[in-house]
């Protein structure tokens, strides 16, 4: 994700290494956490979604580092516009990481335009998977929640923003690194 780039940049310079920080790549949000709830790491990072799932298990979790604001960067595609999927009783595939920011995006949508969630047929994949799905093969309507860059491949396969974290006040995600207290005190 574009919004670590500090981090990498830090790494890269040598930085991190003179404070004895090690930067441990991972391929998901979920899997930063996962690997902060083992003890294999002293702070991960990730989205709001993250800080509060984390923080029922670990009541003193706060975040130390602020990285970005989403800007556009989080977003909603769909081979239907917004008015079609509101007004239709069709079933909708969606696709989505589940246990993710993507899934708190998906329920404020449904909720601002009244889409029924019994009218869902959700879809746990992986972006890379998702980016695959061509509009040309599908019949149906369908919702993807995505972030940049997943979303360059599937504007390709057919599909278009129908909402994102730029065009609307209410979708808010947030990237920051997060500590126990305990550590972040000592």
């Amino acid at each position: 994700w574009i919004g670590y780039s500090p981090l990498f940049y830090a790494r890269e310079m040598g930085w991190l290494k003179e404070e004895q920080i090690e930067l441990v790549s991972v391929v998901s949000l979920g899997e930063s956490a996962h690997l902060f709830n083992a003890g294999s790491s002293d702070v991960f990072a990730g989205t709001q979604h993250e800080f509060f799932a984390q923080r029922e298990a670990h009541s003193d979790l706060m975040p130390i580092m602020l990285l970005d604001k989403s800007y556009g960067g989080d977003m909603i595609m769909s081979n239907s516009s917004i008015e079609q999927l509101a007004d239709s009783s069709q079933k909708v595939d969606v696709y989505l990481e589940v246990d993710s920011i993507n899934h708190d995006l998906l329920n404020y949508f449904i909720a601002k335009h009244h889409i029924a969630k019994d009218r869902l047929i959700i879809h746990n994949l992986s972006q890379d998977e998702i980016s695959l799905i061509k509009s040309s093969t599908i019949t149906q309507p369908v919702i993807i929640v995505t972030y940049n860059p997943y979303n360059l491949e599937l504007v390709d396969n057919g599909f278009k923003v129908i909402a994102d974290t730029k065009s609307s006040k209410e979708l808010f995600v947030v990237d920051a690194i997060y500590a126990s207290s305990a550590f972040y005190n000592s």
